[in-house]
């Protein structure tokens, strides 16, 4: 799904999971990254763990040294339409990478569960 700059790729769904706290979960992960005024500058390689207020889904990305928190936001974007128009009425567990303009590679990986 191409959002941007931003391309995400899904694969390896699993299990059934909640639609409600998986966006839930996403718009926590979204909120943290309009928080930082560097959104260009890159978060570093760390993994970043978001839960919905429920805590029963997480979404977590393992970044790369060139992933920037603008990219976190455009692949919590994509993670988001990819919920609006695959998941109707219910989710799966799934995970994804980021790519971004200008690089070659992933520049951050996560999944959700």
């Amino acid at each position: 799904m191409k959002v941007g700059e931003a391309t995400i790729k899904f694969y390896h769904y699993g299990p059934r999971i909640s639609r409600v706290s998986g966006e839930a979960a996403c718009r926590v992960a979204f909120e943290d990254a309009a928080t930082h005024d560097t959104a260009r500058v890159p978060i570093g390689a760390t993994e970043l763990v978001y839960r919905a207020h429920r805590g029963d889904v997480q979404l977590v990305f393992h970044t790369g040294d060139e992933m920037t928190w603008y990219a976190l936001a455009l692949a919590v974007i994509g993670i988001l339409q990819f919920i609006g128009i695959y998941c109707e009425h219910e989710m799966v567990d799934l995970s994804f990478d980021v790519e971004m303009e200008g690089f070659e590679g992933a520049v951050g990986t996560g999944f959700i569960f």
